[in-house]
């Protein structure tokens, strides 16, 4: 994945990535995490959704706002060579800027999958504290076995993982990642998650069981941190 970085005022202004998906389609997935203070990707959304209403040259597009960030997710297909031209200019990418390989991303690519598709697989599994099983989980414990499907083995509790990985901060959150929350006093973890993508992530809640949630104020205000644990 190849980056464009913009800074204004010693922050940056926003960052935009992009990658070619590994397959041989002709399209281009492009991320653009801009900081509120600076800018606002609205009218860039509300653009490129007129502009593309009727071509279909985007086929994905969606932007999620958090309170100081907001991330633009966008797939265009490169067939419609005007106007992807201008949408490409328009979110700052030249064509000359180099593109990842499919290569470099196809592993992790491939891992991320069957974490997600391992832990979508307890989706309505009931809530239980302690659980490991389809017959009762809990959040960590999810977490735990989703990993597990490609040989990683997390430690068991919520608070643990949070020491596994890298940190990652919410602006640059991938698919795979794991996502931390505190809903106690003492703000220590007590909730983890998996990010699937466009602001949203799958994790087991005492209400609901397993679910995907959404990153809605709710879970923001609990919001602790992320982790990479694969690389």
């Amino acid at each position: 994945m190849s980056g464009i970085k913009t800074k204004a005022q010693g922050a940056y202004f926003y960052r935009c990535y992009f990658e070619k998906p590994p397959s041989d389609s002709p399209s281009l997935r492009i991320t653009i995490a801009a900081y509120l203070k600076y800018f606002s990707l609205v009218k860039i959304y509300l653009f490129i959704q007129q502009l593309t209403n009727d071509n279909k040259v985007v086929t994905m597009l969606s932007l999620v706002m958090f309170p100081q960030e907001q991330i633009l997710f966008l797939e265009v297909n490169m067939t419609k060579k005007i106007t992807a031209l201008i949408i490409l200019v328009l979110t700052g990418i030249l064509f000359s800027a180099p593109i990842a390989s499919a290569s470099t991303t196809s592993t992790r690519s491939a891992e991320v999958r069957q974490v997600i598709a391992k832990s979508e697989s307890y989706i309505g599994t009931k809530y239980v504290l302690g659980g490991t099983s389809y017959r009762g989980i809990d959040c960590s414990g999810l977490t735990l076995d989703a990993y597990k499907a490609i040989g990683i083995n997390l430690p068991r509790t919520s608070t643990s993982q949070y020491k596994v990985g890298t940190y990652i901060p919410a602006k640059s959150l991938v698919p795979g990642d794991l996502v931390f929350f505190s809903f106690n006093s003492s703000h220590t973890i007590s909730h983890v998650g998996i990010y699937i993508g466009n602001g949203k992530f799958i994790n087991a809640t005492s209400h609901k069981g397993v679910t995907i949630s959404s990153f809605s104020s709710y879970w923001w205000k609990a919001y602790v941190g992320a982790r990479r644990v694969i690389r």
